[in-house]
C-alpha cells in the first residue's frame, strides 16, 4: 500500500474513532491545504512522549487498547465538532512535512511507522492548544472553548458538558500541567502547533489574537518572569527561523539581549570547568557589595568603583518548582547551543559563589535570593539545590565571553591589595551599625582634641 493511500485511510479511520469520543459528532465537508510554512529545526530526542494531566508514557500505534482508552482522542474530538478540526488538510501539510517534523526526534523515532507520527503530532497539538487557550492571560479562554461568549447557551448546553469534561483534566493540578509544558521530551514542534490553530481549525477566528502571544501569557506567574526588554517588545529580536517549540519560546522571553554565545572561531578556548570566581564571603573581604540587578530575569554584571567592587544579580525566587524548571532550561541550552548559555552563566557563577550558609545569607540579605514565607527553603537546602543545578551543566561547553569578561573582572578586582584593606576596615568597623558610631564619635573626639592643642599651642 503506498504512503498516500496509507494516510488517506487514517484520515476515515480517525474521523470513525472520533464518532465514539462524543456522541453525534458531524461529519464536515473537508478541503485540502496547500500552505507551506518552513521552520528549521535541529530538536532531538529519544522517546516520543504523549503528555498532558501529569501523566506521561510511551506511545506504540499498535497498542490498540490505549489508543481507544487515551483520553488525548477528546480533545481532538472537541476541536474538530467545535472548530471545523480538517484532518485531511492537517493529513496534507504533515505528508509536505513529515521530514522536517521527523527532525525534531531521534533519528529512530517515527522511522518505519508514518502514521504514528500523524497521530502523535495530531493528539499533541491539539491538547497543547486546549491548554494555552485555558492557560493564557489575553482572553477569556474558557468563553471561548465552552461556547458561552458567542453563543450565549446555558452552561448545560452539550458544548459546554464536552468542555467541562476537558477543563477538569487539565484543571486539576495546572501547576504541574505547566511545567510539563515546559519539559524538554513533551516538546512539540511549533509550526505544527501553529497549523492546527491558524489553518487546520477556525479557532483562531474565534480568539483573535496570534497563539505566540497567548502561549507567552501563559506563564505570567512563574519565575523567572519575562525580561523586561521582552515585555517592551521594541528592542527585541525573535530568533531567526522562529520558534521551534514551547521552551524555545519560553527561553527567549526570560533571556537579556545579550545571551552568552560561545565564540567558537578563537585560537583559545577556556571550557565551563575552567570558569571560577571567588564566594561571597572571599569577595565581601575585597570590599564588593552585592545588588539586585535591575535589568531582568537573569541579568548579571560586575563593576568597579572607587573603594569597591559591585556585583548585580539578577534575583533568583526559590519555589517548589524553580529547580525542575531550571533544569529544563540548562537542557535546552546544551541541546541549542546557538540560542546562547545565560542560564549556565548565572548558575555557573552561583555555584562559585555559595560554598557556605553564610555565603547564602548574604545574597539573601541583599535580595539577591528570595523565597515564599510559604515554602521557605532554609541555607542549606539553597546549597544543596545549587550543587545539584550545577552536576547538570556540561563542564566541556565553551565558555561564553560575557562569562570570560565577567570572570576577568571579578579576578581583577580580587587580585588588589587596596580593595582587600578597605574590605577589611568595612569588615571590623562597619559591620555593626554601634561599632560604626563609635568609630566616628572617636575620630570627631580625636579631631576635636586635635583643634584644642593647636590653639592652645598659639595662644
Amino acid at each position: 500500500m503506498s504512503n498516500e493511500s496509507q494516510a488517506e485511510r487514517w484520515v476515515v479511520e480517525v474521523g470513525e474513532r472520533l464518532q465514539n469520543v462524543f456522541p453525534d459528532i458531524p461529519t464536515k465537508s473537508l478541503q485540502a491545504s496547500t500552505d507551506s510554512e518552513e521552520k528549521p529545526s535541529i530538536f532531538t530526542e529519544y522517546y516520543p512522549y504523549l503528555v498532558y494531566f501529569g501523566e506521561s508514557y510511551y506511545y506504540t500505534y499498535n497498542d490498540s487498547r490505549r489508543r481507544s482508552e487515551f483520553s488525548g482522542w477528546k480533545f481532538v474530538g472537541f476541536m474538530r465538532r467545535w472548530f471545523d478540526l480538517d484532518l485531511r488538510s492537517y493529513n496534507q501539510y504533515i505528508q509536505e512535512k513529515k521530514h522536517l517534523a521527523r527532525g525534531y526526534y531521534h533519528l529512530e523515532c517515527f522511522r518505519n511507522d508514518e502514521l504514528l507520527l500523524l497521530e502523535y503530532l495530531l493528539i499533541n497539538s491539539c491538547i497543547l492548544v486546549f491548554s494555552i487557550l485555558l492557560f493564557q492571560n489575553v482572553r477569556n479562554g474558557i468563553e471561548i472553548l465552552s461556547g458561552t461568549k458567542e453563543i450565549n447557551r446555558d452552561r448545560e448546553d452539550q458544548r459546554s458538558k464536552e468542555f467541562y469534561i476537558l477543563y477538569q483534566y487539565i484543571m486539576t493540578d495546572p501547576m504541574k500541567i505547566k511545567l510539563q509544558m515546559l519539559t524538554m521530551e513533551y516538546q512539540m514542534p511549533w509550526f505544527v502547533v501553529k497549523r492546527i490553530y491558524k489553518k487546520c481549525s477556525n479557532i483562531s477566528n474565534h480568539v483573535g489574537t496570534p497563539i505566540d502571544k497567548l502561549a507567552l501569557s501563559c506563564f505570567d506567574d512563574l519565575y523567572p518572569g519575562m525580561h523586561k526588554s521582552k515585555v517592551h517588545g521594541d528592542t527585541c529580536t525573535l530568533p531567526p527561523g522562529g520558534f521551534k517549540h514551547l521552551l524555545h519560546m519560553f527561553h527567549w522571553s526570560r533571556t537579556p539581549e545579550e545571551n552568552f554565545l560561545v565564540e567558537t572561531s578563537s585560537l583559545f578556548i577556556r571550557k565551563m570547568v575552567d570558569y571560577y570566581i571567588p564566594s561571597v564571603t572571599e569577595l565581601k573581604l575585597f570590599g564588593t557589595v552585592f545588588k539586585k540587578h535591575a535589568g531582568g530575569s537573569i541579568d548579571m554584571s560586575f563593576y568597579d568603583r572607587r573603594l569597591s567592587g559591585v556585583m548585580q544579580l539578577a534575583p533568583w525566587h526559590m519555589l517548589t518548582y524553580s529547580s525542575t524548571l531550571v533544569t529544563e532550561l540548562l537542557r535546552f541550552e546544551q541541546q541549542y547551543v546557538n540560542c546562547g548559555f545565560p542560564f549556565t552563566a548565572y548558575f555557573a557563577s552561583m555555584a562559585c559563589m555559595l560554598k557556605t550558609e553564610a555565603d547564602v545569607q548574604v545574597l539573601r540579605a541583599n535580595g539577591v535570593i528570595i523565597d515564599i514565607p510559604s515554602t521557605r527553603f532554609d541555607d542549606k537546602d539553597i546549597l544543596c539545590c545549587v550543587r545539584e543545578l550545577k552536576s547538570k551543566i556540561d563542564d566541556n561547553i565553551a565558555m561564553p565571553n560575557p562569562l570570560k569578561s565577567l570572570e576577568e573582572k571579578v579576578m581583577a578586582h580580587y587580585q588588589r591589595s587596596s580593595y582587600r584593606v578597605y574590605g577589611e576596615f568595612k569588615r571590623r568597623y562597619c559591620s555593626n551599625p554601634w561599632i560604626t558610631i563609635s568609630v566616628i564619635a572617636g575620630i570627631c573626639l580625636f579631631f576635636l582634641n586635635l583643634i584644642q592643642t593647636v590653639l592652645l599651642l598659639f595662644k
